[in-house]
Protein backbone atom coordinates (compact mmCIF):
# COMPACT_ATOMS: atom_id res chain seq x y z
CA UNK A 1 0.00 0.00 0.00
CA UNK A 2 1.14 3.41 -0.58
CA UNK A 3 0.43 6.62 1.21
CA UNK A 4 2.37 10.06 1.55
CA UNK A 5 5.43 10.92 3.43
CA UNK A 6 5.24 14.50 5.28
CA UNK A 7 8.10 16.16 6.77
CA UNK A 8 6.52 17.48 9.42
CA UNK A 9 8.51 20.80 10.01
CA UNK A 10 7.61 21.84 6.63
CA UNK A 11 4.10 20.90 7.28
CA UNK A 12 2.05 22.53 10.04
CA UNK A 13 -0.11 19.87 11.58
CA UNK A 14 -3.80 19.59 10.26
CA UNK A 15 -2.22 20.33 6.47
CA UNK A 16 -0.84 17.46 5.38
CA UNK A 17 -3.14 16.40 1.78
CA UNK A 18 -6.18 14.94 3.18
CA UNK A 19 -7.08 14.14 -0.04
CA UNK A 20 -4.96 12.95 -3.82
CA UNK A 21 -6.48 16.40 -4.50
CA UNK A 22 -4.25 18.32 -2.08
CA UNK A 23 -1.29 17.83 -3.56
CA UNK A 24 -2.67 19.76 -6.25
CA UNK A 25 -2.41 22.69 -4.19
CA UNK A 26 -0.07 25.17 -5.56
CA UNK A 27 2.18 25.74 -2.05
CA UNK A 28 3.04 21.99 -3.17
CA UNK A 29 4.73 23.13 -6.10
CA UNK A 30 8.61 22.14 -6.45
CA UNK A 31 7.96 20.24 -2.90
CA UNK A 32 7.79 16.64 -3.78
CA UNK A 33 9.66 14.11 -4.61
CA UNK A 34 8.49 11.61 -6.41
CA UNK A 35 9.11 8.28 -7.24
CA UNK A 36 9.09 8.21 -11.45
CA UNK A 37 6.13 6.98 -13.03
CA UNK A 38 7.71 6.19 -16.53
CA UNK A 39 9.41 2.95 -14.90
CA UNK A 40 7.78 -0.11 -13.45
CA UNK A 41 7.47 0.73 -9.70
CA UNK A 42 5.62 2.13 -6.91
CA UNK A 43 5.40 5.33 -8.83
CA UNK A 44 4.00 3.49 -11.97
CA UNK A 45 1.30 1.78 -9.63
CA UNK A 46 0.51 5.12 -8.13
CA UNK A 47 0.41 6.78 -12.16
CA UNK A 48 -2.13 3.38 -13.03
CA UNK A 49 -4.42 4.11 -9.46
CA UNK A 50 -4.95 8.00 -10.27
CA UNK A 51 -5.58 7.17 -13.84
CA UNK A 52 -8.44 5.65 -13.63
CA UNK A 53 -9.48 6.56 -10.05
CA UNK A 54 -8.50 10.42 -10.35
CA UNK A 55 -8.05 10.80 -14.09
CA UNK A 56 -6.00 12.11 -16.48
CA UNK A 57 -6.36 15.39 -15.37
CA UNK A 58 -4.76 14.99 -12.41
CA UNK A 59 -1.59 13.40 -13.45
CA UNK A 60 -0.98 16.20 -15.77
CA UNK A 61 -1.82 18.65 -12.83
CA UNK A 62 0.48 16.62 -10.73
CA UNK A 63 3.36 16.94 -13.12
CA UNK A 64 2.87 20.42 -13.34
CA UNK A 65 3.83 20.49 -9.71
CA UNK A 66 7.08 20.10 -10.89
CA UNK A 67 7.95 16.97 -8.36
CA UNK A 68 11.30 15.66 -8.84
CA UNK A 69 11.45 12.29 -9.92
CA UNK A 70 13.79 9.67 -8.82
CA UNK A 71 13.88 5.55 -8.60
CA UNK A 72 15.97 5.65 -5.58
CA UNK A 73 12.99 5.89 -2.44
CA UNK A 74 14.59 4.54 0.24
CA UNK A 75 16.68 7.40 -0.16
CA UNK A 76 13.75 9.73 -0.79
CA UNK A 77 12.01 8.85 2.60
CA UNK A 78 15.54 10.89 4.04
CA UNK A 79 15.61 14.10 1.91
CA UNK A 80 11.95 14.22 3.05
CA UNK A 81 12.99 13.81 6.87
CA UNK A 82 15.84 15.94 6.04
CA UNK A 83 13.68 18.59 4.97
CA UNK A 84 14.76 18.31 1.57
CA UNK A 85 11.19 18.05 0.51
CA UNK A 86 8.09 18.33 1.85
CA UNK A 87 6.00 15.18 0.47
CA UNK A 88 7.13 11.78 -0.64
CA UNK A 89 4.65 10.56 -3.06
CA UNK A 90 4.15 7.83 -3.50
CA UNK A 91 5.24 6.31 0.12
CA UNK A 92 5.33 2.44 0.45
CA UNK A 93 3.99 1.30 4.00
CA UNK A 94 6.54 -0.90 3.68
CA UNK A 95 9.11 1.66 4.09
CA UNK A 96 7.32 2.82 7.45
CA UNK A 97 9.66 0.77 9.62
CA UNK A 98 12.56 2.85 8.40
CA UNK A 99 10.92 6.34 9.44
CA UNK A 100 8.71 5.56 12.43
CA UNK A 101 11.23 7.05 14.61
CA UNK A 102 12.13 9.93 13.09
CA UNK A 103 10.23 12.80 14.49
CA UNK A 104 10.13 14.81 11.61
CA UNK A 105 7.92 13.08 9.00
CA UNK A 106 4.98 11.12 9.35
CA UNK A 107 2.85 9.18 7.03
CA UNK A 108 -0.47 10.35 5.57
CA UNK A 109 -3.15 7.61 3.92
CA UNK A 110 -4.75 10.65 1.29
CA UNK A 111 -8.64 9.61 -0.03
CA UNK A 112 -10.57 8.23 -1.60
CA UNK A 113 -7.49 5.93 -0.49
CA UNK A 114 -4.29 3.84 -1.12
CA UNK A 115 -2.62 2.31 -4.19
CA UNK A 116 -1.58 -0.89 -3.78
CA UNK A 117 0.32 -3.76 -5.36
CA UNK A 118 -1.47 -6.92 -5.63
CA UNK A 119 -0.14 -10.00 -4.17
CA UNK A 120 -1.47 -13.64 -5.06
CA UNK A 121 -0.69 -17.27 -5.04
CA UNK A 122 -1.86 -19.72 -7.86
CA UNK A 123 -1.83 -23.68 -8.48
CA UNK A 124 -0.42 -24.64 -11.87
CA UNK A 125 -2.83 -26.92 -13.68
CA UNK A 126 -0.12 -29.73 -13.97
CA UNK A 127 1.94 -29.64 -10.23
CA UNK A 128 3.27 -33.05 -9.00
CA UNK A 129 1.81 -32.87 -5.40
CA UNK A 130 -1.48 -30.60 -5.65
CA UNK A 131 -2.45 -31.51 -1.77
CA UNK A 132 1.24 -29.95 -0.61
CA UNK A 133 -0.05 -27.15 -3.13
CA UNK A 134 -3.06 -26.75 -1.00
CA UNK A 135 -1.27 -26.86 2.67
CA UNK A 136 0.90 -24.38 1.85
CA UNK A 137 -1.65 -21.43 0.60
CA UNK A 138 -3.63 -22.93 3.52
CA UNK A 139 -0.49 -21.94 5.21
CA UNK A 140 -0.15 -18.55 4.10
CA UNK A 141 -3.55 -17.37 4.76
CA UNK A 142 -3.18 -18.76 7.85
CA UNK A 143 -3.30 -16.84 11.33
CA UNK A 144 0.49 -17.15 12.09
CA UNK A 145 1.63 -15.70 8.65
CA UNK A 146 -1.18 -13.00 8.12
CA UNK A 147 -0.31 -11.91 11.18
CA UNK A 148 3.03 -11.57 10.62
CA UNK A 149 2.65 -9.41 7.20
CA UNK A 150 0.43 -7.05 9.42
CA UNK A 151 3.28 -6.69 11.96
CA UNK A 152 5.52 -6.19 8.82
CA UNK A 153 3.30 -2.66 7.57
CA UNK A 154 2.06 -5.27 5.21
CA UNK A 155 -1.88 -5.58 4.17
CA UNK A 156 -2.96 -8.85 5.82
CA UNK A 157 -6.40 -10.86 3.75
CA UNK A 158 -7.56 -11.55 6.80
CA UNK A 159 -8.70 -8.75 8.52
CA UNK A 160 -8.51 -9.73 11.99
CA UNK A 161 -5.07 -10.13 11.33
CA UNK A 162 -5.11 -6.29 11.69
CA UNK A 163 -4.69 -6.32 14.88
CA UNK A 164 -1.20 -7.53 14.93
CA UNK A 165 -0.45 -4.56 13.04
CA UNK A 166 1.93 -2.14 15.03
CA UNK A 167 -0.42 0.31 16.54
CA UNK A 168 0.73 3.45 14.79
CA UNK A 169 0.07 1.58 11.35
CA UNK A 170 -3.32 -0.05 11.84
CA UNK A 171 -5.35 2.79 10.73
CA UNK A 172 -2.90 2.86 7.07
CA UNK A 173 -3.59 -0.81 6.73
CA UNK A 174 -6.90 -0.35 6.89
CA UNK A 175 -7.57 2.27 4.78
CA UNK A 176 -9.67 2.17 1.59
CA UNK A 177 -7.96 0.85 -1.23
CA UNK A 178 -7.85 3.03 -4.54
CA UNK A 179 -6.59 0.63 -7.27
CA UNK A 180 -3.24 -0.87 -8.78
CA UNK A 181 -1.67 -1.74 -11.67
CA UNK A 182 -3.28 -3.18 -14.97
CA UNK A 183 -0.44 -5.51 -16.10
CA UNK A 184 -1.59 -5.75 -19.98
CA UNK A 185 -2.13 -1.51 -20.03
CA UNK A 186 1.64 -1.71 -19.08
CA UNK A 187 3.28 -0.45 -21.96
CA UNK A 188 0.68 1.90 -23.05
CA UNK A 189 0.26 3.50 -19.58
CA UNK A 190 4.56 3.77 -19.44
CA UNK A 191 4.05 5.80 -22.86
CA UNK A 192 1.58 7.88 -21.07
CA UNK A 193 3.78 8.74 -18.35
CA UNK A 194 6.58 9.33 -20.39
CA UNK A 195 3.89 12.18 -22.45
CA UNK A 196 3.18 13.32 -18.69
CA UNK A 197 5.94 13.40 -16.69
CA UNK A 198 8.91 15.01 -18.89
CA UNK A 199 12.28 16.01 -17.72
Amino acid sequence: MYGVLVNTRLVPEGEEPKTWQDVLDPKWSGQIVMDDPRAIGGGFVFFSAALVALGEDFLRNLAAQKPVLTRNIADSANRVARGEFALMIPFALGLFPQVKDVPTVKVVMPEPGAPFVLQGISIPAQVRHPNAARLFIDYLLSDKVQAHLAANYLRPVVDSALDAAPPEARDLLSAPLLGTSDPPRSEERLALAAEIFTD
